[in-house]
């Protein structure tokens, strides 16, 4: 895959290119994509074969709606030279992070030193007691029930215990009456089933007991107590505020109860991402290279962490649906867990960067730097319809994939990242101004 291990291109007569005639195979993702899940990305192979056709080693490229980053990847491994320019700042965020150069020791042992000091804490709110040698042991995942009240008998239903008749509907428990959920009057959602793996080698699902219930109680009675003694933040903004242009989503979460982004979080999972994103935060400060892949590898857990998750297969993960679309029977993910698979993921990326890109990444400030011979990658997140910094013809190809109708509401899916990494990214949130330029139907 590395530009190296290819055969040395023909150098082409740019003006006299011939359209593409041929297929090309979609591949799946490689590591480098996989670090950061990102909307819509299309198949690198498609996008390395269309930036060798069109463009010779050296060539500027412009990707100016570069979304996930696979015109900026591909360019880089092929040494071109590549401006990425996206509306989005988690788009640029994540693509400069899969092509950043950064000393894999430093890395590791950064991440090293955060999962050795916040393991046993976070894994101690997951503690539930193995069924087979009655030892605390952390659990993977607690799958959790909504609960609602039955509009004829006005008993409460436990939806993961009652007949599902189509989606959305079940059969009261008690009087037999079909219920739609989402017209009934919500109560307190409740565990009813976890999966957990002993060091003594046992390895399942139980139902939850009264150690279960009451380890949450604990948390949810002491969490503001724990957030104030420990100075931890979490956001606060409203779901009104930030989706409010796109109004059947935030109608739906609101309808479920969730006022604010943090109700997408059990306060379990929003303690330990607290927890989490304070110690990340200080490496941050220090080394911002180090910092800001901590912090994508932070962002990629928030997706397992929230009540989007649901269980699949014996095996919590997050829904990859482009809609903020929390089931009735969702899942809590053991952060700590989480954490170490999405590092494995992220330490795969960058190996392959370092591998395929390396060194040659050099990042430019401005179009004048890029024009360098040692200056090769410019991202900027803004507009692209304001591109002033670029002249007229200084750009050999234009090679994107522009949002299309309402398929896509990239910004506002991209809230979920952006309200924990808005000190980081500098963002003001005057999201509506934003939002407002996108290139979508909403």
């Amino acid at each position: 895959m590395a530009n190296n291990k290819d055969k040395k291109e023909v150098i082409k007569d740019l003006d006299k290119v011939e359209p593409i005639d041929y297929g090309v195979v979609a591949k799946p993702h490689t590591p480098i994509y996989k670090m950061h899940r990102y909307f819509a990305r299309r198949p690198y192979t498609v996008f390395r074969e269309l930036i060798k056709h069109y463009s010779n080693p050296g060539s500027i490229i412009l990707d100016p709606m570069c979304g996930g980053g696979v015109t900026i990847v591909e360019g880089l491994r092929l040494r071109r030279k590549v401006i990425g320019v996206d509306l989005n700042p988690m788009a640029i965020f994540i693509t400069r992070c899969e092509v950043m150069d950064v000393d894999l020791d430093k890395l590791k042992k950064a991440f090293y030193e955060i999962s050795e000091k916040v393991k046993d804490e976070i894994n101690s709110f997951y503690h539930t007691i193995c069924p087979k040698c009655k030892k605390e042991t952390p659990a993977d995942w607690f799958e959790w029930s909504n609960v609602v009240e039955c509009p004829y008998c006005k008993k409460e239903v436990i939806l993961a215990e009652a007949k599902k008749i189509k989606a959305g509907t079940y059969q009261c428990l008690h009087c037999k009456s079909p219920l739609k959920a989402l017209n009934c009057k919500r109560k307190q959602d409740k565990i009813v089933r976890l999966k957990i793996r002993c060091a003594c080698g046992f390895k399942g699902e139980k139902k939850p007991d009264e150690y279960d219930f009451e380890k949450y109680k604990w948390i949810e009675d002491n969490f503001d107590r724990i957030v104030k003694q420990r100075n931890l933040w979490y956001p606060k903004d409203k779901v009104e505020d930030l989706l409010a242009g796109w109004k059947p989503e935030k109608n739906r979460l609101v309808k479920r109860g969730i006022n604010y982004f943090s109700d997408l979080f059990t306060k379990r999972n929003l303690l330990a991402l607290s927890i989490l994103k304070k110690d990340i935060n200080f490496y941050w400060k220090n080394d911002n290279f180090i910092g800001d892949l901590l912090y994508i590898l932070f962002a990629s857990v928030i997706d397992y962490s929230t009540k989007i998750s649901r269980v699949v297969q014996g095996a919590g993960r997050e829904i990859t649906v482009h809609a903020y679309w929390p089931p009735e029977m969702p899942c809590e993910n053991n952060v700590f867990l989480s954490l170490t698979k999405r590092w494995a993921a992220l330490l795969k990326g960058k190996i392959e960067c370092k591998k395929d890109i390396g060194i040659y990444f050099r990042e430019a400030s401005s179009f004048k730097e890029i024009n360098k011979d040692d200056m090769n990658c410019l991202l900027l997140s803004k507009s692209a319809t304001n591109l002033k910094e670029i002249p007229n013809s200084s750009i050999d190809v234009i090679i994107t994939d522009p949002p299309y109708g309402s398929n896509v509401n990239y910004l506002h899916l991209s809230m979920l990242w952006l309200i924990w990494l808005r000190d980081i990214l500098k963002l003001k949130f005057e999201i509506d101004s934003i939002t407002n330029d996108e290139a979508i139907v909403n």
